[in-house]
């Protein structure tokens, strides 16, 4: 079955429901409709033979109410009898109108539910991301490093460049020890090359060597960004999940269209005298020739 017949019945089941009844006598008299004066005894509702409760009501609705469905077309037909023309049409049309409440409140169950669950996922997303996001700026305040990344790569240029120097400055005494080796500029290179690996071994210690070097930050960094990063694809897939939701709810809602409006017939259809009349009187003919054969046949045998 195709979802569009499973709608269709929905709005069949609703009809012939306990609700479309409940429906109707909140639109309309419907006991004047069911046995209005001088309707046929045996026609209207409540019959003598029934009684006047809810569940009488419903099952006399049944008598004048018809729903049938076309698979070839897939177009449903609503057949409504009444004493009067214009309550059948009133019937009709309020039954019709209950038809399409049910289609709304489906659709906006439906469209409701689909987006509803994609806005929460949507603020999950998002609240993930404010963490992650407020996880890094506690990280930057306490540790004083905007990024723990950079402060190493600079570090590591910076001590590119003092050993670049140091290995000029050991040549320059290499050479000089090499050509004055009593010179009194030696002290002072050596002093120098000194003080340059000096600043070396702090910056080296700044990255590595000691808690407080940048490789644990970083490592502690590089996780807080990565988390930052998943919570912003989540956050990404859930907006336009939300916008996914938000086109299949427009794209698939439910229409009851009214092909042919309830129309007030001129001419009774119902009840059918000349057939009905004709009937009975068969009827009676067939009964009084089997009496008459019973009783011929009687008389017979107490002759014999």
């Amino acid at each position: 079955m195709s979802s569009t017949q499973t709608d269709a019945f929905a709005v069949h089941e609703f009809i012939t429901s306990r609700d479309g009844l409940a429906f109707l006598e909140r639109r309309l008299d419907l006991d004047a409709i069911l046995a209005p004066p001088g309707a046929d005894p045996l026609s209207r509702s409540p019959r003598f033979w029934e009684g006047s409760s809810e569940e009488d009501k419903f099952k006399a609705l049944q008598r004048f109410v018809m729903v049938g469905y076309n698979s070839t077309t897939g177009i449903s037909t609503l057949e409504v009898k009444a004493f009067s023309a214009r309550d059948a049409q009133a019937v009709a049309d309020a039954l019709l109108d209950g038809g399409e409440t049910v289609v709304n409140a489906l659709n906006e169950r439906s469209s409701s539910n689909a987006v509803a669950e994609a806005q929460s996922a949507l603020e999950l997303a998002r609240q993930k991301v404010d963490d992650a996001q407020a996880e890094i700026a506690t990280f930057r305040a306490s540790q004083q490093f905007i990024d723990p990344e950079a402060s190493a790569r600079e570090s590591g240029g910076l001590i590119a460049n003092l050993r670049s120097t140091v290995a000029n400055l050991s040549a320059e005494r290499s050479q000089l020890m090499a050509e004055a080796p009593s010179s009194p500029q030696l002290p002072i290179l050596n002093g120098r090359i000194a003080a340059y690996e000096r600043q070396i071994a702090e910056e080296r210690a700044k990255i590595v060597g000691s808690p407080n070097s940048l490789a644990p930050q970083i490592g502690t960094y590089e996780d807080l960004v990565m988390r930052r990063e998943l919570a912003g694809r989540e956050f990404a897939g859930a907006t336009a999940a939300l916008t996914s939701a938000e086109q299949d709810s427009r794209r698939q809602k439910l229409y009851l269209e009214r092909i042919v409006s309830p129309n007030t017939p001129d001419k009774a259809i119902e009840p059918k005298r000349l057939i009905r009349l004709f009937t009975i009187f068969v009827t009676f003919l067939l009964a009084y020739g089997v009496g008459w054969l019973v009783y011929a046949g009687v008389r017979e045998h107490r002759q014999t």
